[in-house]
């Protein structure tokens, strides 16, 4: 995909433009709203049911065994009995339908949101901000997102009374940028991409890269440049990494908080002659869409240590937005459907995991789920995170948050929580957008 239709397909994010509604997904739903509205946990409209992962049987003397749910390594344990429809968890009996400590299961915490059905809801960190959101980061209890004029932050429970400034230049804008990951942190330094409004540097006008001390700039923002405009940044350990769109399939990497000149080394400076977009990595081997061009282009995969020349592969062509997890990269195609790929490679045949989910602004992975983000309409709330059980999506993709307005960065924090930030609708950014969390 060149840069033209690359900006086409994702002008569907420009706040203003009139974005198509959402298509019709894979499989039976259960749905969770949330409103966006306010600073509180917002229930919503909680459908469907989560399996419990709390094991119970008699052991002939009046107790139970309960066992941990996933993710807790701790031993099987004798426990009182609890009355029909509560389970022993931390010393007591809890509905794990309605306890939001134990939401599903024990220890399944929802972090200040309310929990029904089995489900957390979704919580708003902070709302009605001045420009509309365009990139999310979370690391270190807090979470940090990038708008025109000012990256700002607070605790990722939520901000109170409100966000506190990280950096404040009315200069540097979301021009060019056009959803992903567009935002890291590891919680001491923040990254982000804005418009470069210096046309004397290397890389105006940008997207280019900027940092900060995650306790403030303290003045400007340091600038990492590059010769050409960034697309999409990844973080990987205390090394950023970034994608250079139309830098024919190039990635350029830098330490985390010293990122200041130019320090940009290239890792990746393919023949390729097309736009690239999303990248991500496993610790080993960087993955990375290179555009459309048929045998440079599509979703790359290069060793950390670089591939100049050679070592690069292709795993299969047209790649948009990219996410990892264990064996298997997952990618957007056409800005409409998800596929997948085993790192060592698919034959250049990816599977169809979802069709026809138009327009997906951002996707994310943890190690059993991948989420993406449908923008909705500019025009009212009807953008969802959706999410796919991995490592297959059995069942299709299930709406995890509905009656969003215009969803447009996800990222999964250390925390385990997801986060996002909503664009806002068309002209009412400023009362309609949001930074919000949920427990998946």
């Amino acid at each position: 995909m060149r840069r033209d239709t690359l900006t086409r397909a994702y002008g569907l994010l420009a706040i203003g433009a009139t974005l198509v509604g959402c298509s019709s997904l894979l499989g039976d739903f259960s749905v969770e709203a949330s409103d966006g509205s306010t600073s509180e946990a917002t229930p919503g409209d909680e459908g469907g049911t989560q399996e419990s992962s709390i094991v119970e049987g008699s052991t002939g003397d009046g107790m139970q065994d309960v066992r941990s749910p996933p993710g807790d390594t701790g031993p099987v344990q004798d426990a009182p009995s609890c009355p029909a429809g509560q389970t022993y968890c931390g010393g007591g009996c809890v509905s794990t339908a309605t306890s939001s400590a134990d939401c599903g299961g024990c220890g399944n915490d929802c972090g200040g949101a309310t929990c029904s059905a089995g489900k957390c809801s979704a919580l708003t960190i902070t709302s009605n901000l001045a420009t509309a959101p365009y990139g999310v980061a979370a690391g270190g209890g807090q979470v940090f997102w990038a708008r025109s004029g000012a990256v700002e932050k607070c605790p990722a429970a939520g901000c109170s009374p409100s966000p506190q400034s990280v950096s404040n230049d009315s200069t540097l804008t979301n021009q060019g940028l056009v959803g992903g990951t567009t935002m890291a942190t590891d919680g001491n330094y923040v990254v982000w991409l804005a418009a470069d409004p210096n046309s004397s540097s290397p890389g105006y006008p940008g997207p280019v890269l900027y940092t900060c001390h995650a306790s403030g700039c303290f003045g400007a923002p340091q600038l990492g440049s590059a010769t050409t405009a960034m697309s999409q940044l990844f973080l990987e350990g205390t090394s950023i990494y970034a994608n250079l769109g139309c830098g024919g399939g190039s990635v350029k990497t830098c330490a985390l908080g010293a990122c200041t000149g130019d320090p940009l080394t290239t890792t990746v400076a393919s023949a390729g002659v097309d736009c690239g977009y999303g990248i991500v990595s496993d610790g080993t081997t960087l993955f990375f869409s290179a555009g459309g061009d048929p045998i440079a282009g599509g979703a790359i995969a290069c060793p950390v240590a670089g591939c100049p020349t050679t070592g690069r592969v292709q795993l299969f062509q047209d790649a948009n937005l990219l996410a990892q997890s264990g064996d298997t990269v997952y990618a957007t195609t056409g800005m409409s459907s998800v596929v997948s790929c085993k790192k060592a490679g698919c034959g250049g045949s990816p599977t169809v995991l979802a069709a026809s989910q138009t327009p997906i602004s951002s996707m994310v992975a943890d190690a059993s789920h991948l989420y993406y983000a449908v923008v909705g309409s500019s025009s009212s709330a009807t953008g969802e995170i959706r999410v796919c059980a991995l490592p297959g999506c059995a069942g299709g993709p299930t709406s995890r948050v509905t009656g969003l307005a215009q969803p447009v960065s996800l990222t999964v924090g250390d925390d385990g929580f997801l986060y996002w930030a909503n664009a806002g609708l068309a002209n009412l950014a400023s009362t309609t957008s949001s930074i919000q969390r949920i427990r998946p």
